[in-house]
């Protein structure tokens, strides 16, 4: 008789489970719909445009980058561009050329920069060397007026 009860019991333990499964499997999944995407697109975008309007130079700060002439340097590498290619034509194999560094001086008086550009190239041996050219361009339009390899 107490095994009777028991099993009373537990069967109506697993019915109640059951039914309970089954409620919560009828209800339908909510689904995220487009508005939702959208309103979160604009509160993340919102902050980025912001921070892009903040952060934009002066008028003041855009003198003092072209005075300094880094408005001809590359904004990847920092380089000259000019020079990169001038000294890629006296290297016997281009294609190992790596950029170091550059260094550029303030524009000077006949409006020009001075210019010192480290990098690394194959040499005849098959080695890499550390080499620097020197040179100076003009501020106005970035040219190069002279070079030499050293």
């Amino acid at each position: 008789m107490v095994d009777d009860k028991r099993k009373y019991k537990i069967t109506e333990i697993g019915e109640a489970w059951r039914d309970a499964k089954s409620q919560v499997a009828a209800k339908p999944k909510e689904k995220v719909g487009c508005r939702a995407y959208s309103v979160a697109a604009v509160v993340l975008l919102i902050p980025i445009v912001l921070l892009a309007y903040c952060t934009a130079p002066s008028e003041e700060e855009e003198r003092a980058k072209k005075e300094a002439g880094f408005h001809c340097l590359s904004s990847y590498s920092g380089a000259l561009r000019s020079l990169e290619d001038a000294v890629k034509e006296q290297l016997r194999d281009p294609d190992s050329y790596e950029h170091i560094s550059t260094r550029v001086t303030s524009v000077q008086r006949d409006g020009t920069h001075g210019v010192v550009m480290q990098f690394r190239a194959r040499n005849g041996f098959g080695g890499m060397a550390v080499e620097q050219a020197k040179g100076r361009f003009r501020n106005a339009d970035c040219d190069l007026v002279e070079w030499e390899m050293q």
